[in-house]
């Protein structure tokens, strides 16, 4: 059924019955073929946004809404280029014209009504992931297309880093609340779930571009606080006290900015420093079961039996977190 609704949607484009003849003279016998030909049919100065954006519908954490997407997409990919503005970028609602057959609308959230640039996008259908992850994209004229996660990860991480030091340079600063439909709070909520998965492998400017955004303190966890994402909306932003960048990796699960933080000679940091829900870092990597963030703190100082935050000590907060591993 899928093979024939693509089938019906290339025919749609005919405008007389000789050219209906002709089309289905030609028409793809399968849907590789089908998929193929879309993404050869698109034109080469709209190949790297149709990319950048296969990368987001298919592995982005949460569906972005229309607008999220075009902001997402024009943001160049150069790890030794972030928080610079964004290049403009043609009219994203051609993006369903584009290539209709690999990408649809969600259907409204909670039955409520939205406009076109707020509602969410997905991919048309689980055999275009399917095709564009496999090693069959990666030959022929659609390869440009063909996508892996770690690459998605980096893309999308690389993206929201961007935004997120682009808010936050001197001239651009704004002030109020952030829209949940904005992607910079897309960038802000998820962008350490894309860096860490990739931690591994990423570049060094990735990971001090993290490490900025960690220092930011409240230029980031004023839009998305993960230590406390159900915070009183009554508190106003900027009017609490954050932890330490330290505590937000052992959080995180950010090993590597762990790592860079701990060993810094200039402007050391203290492990043992007080602050956040759980009271400090090591807790706070205790009750999430961060095992390799945990060796890394105790390796530097971390004092186990230091009281405070939700838990009281480290132990506690591994047991309440079930993470028999941490203790």
């Amino acid at each position: 059924f899928r093979w024939v609704d693509c089938l019906l949607r290339i025919l749609q484009t005919c405008i007389a019955p000789d050219d209906v003849r002709a089309a289905l003279k030609k028409l793809p016998k399968d849907l590789d073929s089908v998929y193929t030909r879309i993404l050869e049919s698109i034109d080469e100065m709209q190949r790297v946004y149709i990319q950048r954006a296969m990368h987001w519908l298919t592995f982005s954490v949460e569906p972005l809404t229309l607008s999220q997407l075009a902001e997402a997409v024009r943001i160049e990919y150069d790890v030794d280029k972030y928080g610079e503005d964004s290049k403009p970028l043609f009219n994203m609602s051609s993006l369903m014209s584009i290539c209709p057959s690999l990408i649809s609308f969600e259907d409204a959230r909670n039955g409520q009504s939205a406009s076109q640039e707020d509602r969410r996008l997905r991919l048309a259908h689980f055999s275009v992931k399917e095709y564009l992850i496999s090693e069959r994209a990666a030959q022929g004229p659609g390869a440009y297309c063909h996508i892996s996660e770690d690459k998605a990860n980096f893309l999308m991480g690389h993206a929201c880093l961007s935004r997120i030091l682009w808010h936050n340079a001197p001239a651009t600063v704004q002030e109020g609340k952030v829209e949940e439909t904005s992607f910079l709070y897309h960038s802000s909520r998820y962008w350490f779930r894309y860096i860490g998965s990739i931690e591994d492998t990423a570049p060094t400017q990735l990971s001090n571009a993290a490490l900025k955004v960690l220092e930011l303190g409240k230029g980031w966890l004023d839009v998305y606080d993960p230590d406390c994402p159900y915070r009183d909306p009554l508190v106003l932003p900027g009017s609490r006290v954050y932890p330490p960048a330290l505590y937000y990796s052992s959080l995180l699960n950010l090993v590597t900015t762990c790592k860079l933080l701990v060993s810094r000679t200039e402007d050391a940091v203290n492990v043992n420093a007080q602050g956040g829900e759980y009271g400090n870092a090591l807790q706070a990597a205790a009750i999430r079961g961060n095992e390799s963030v945990a060796r890394v703190l105790l390796e530097h100082g971390a004092e186990v039996n230091a009281q405070g935050g939700a838990c009281g000590n480290a132990l506690q907060a591994a047991a309440y977190g079930g993470n028999e591993s941490v203790v």
